[in-house]
């Protein structure tokens, strides 16, 4: 929501600052068939309960980078509330 209102307001080197943090994240989501990383990105964070059949759960090879994308996401969360608090 951040990145769109920025974008959308002209503030591009904001916008594109947001949008290179969350690069990773958007890599993520795309190393397993739609949406396997999404169910289990939600799921770590509580919401849902991960994929029902016929998905299958997120391969352990990427269990690292759905935990850094997580930490990643969360932390941006909070600066985001932290700054319309201010």
């Amino acid at each position: 929501r951040l990145l769109c209102r920025l974008a959308h307001h002209g503030h591009r080197d904001e916008a594109m600052a947001l949008q290179a943090r969350l690069a990773p994240c958007f890599e993520f989501l795309a190393v397993e068939p739609n949406p396997i990383p999404l169910k289990a990105l939600l799921a770590e964070a509580g919401i849902g309960r991960g994929p029902r059949l016929p998905l299958t759960p997120l391969s352990e090879e990427h269990a690292g980078a759905l935990s850094e994308c997580a930490a990643r996401i969360q932390a941006l969360e909070q600066e985001c509330r932290a700054k319309r608090a201010a």
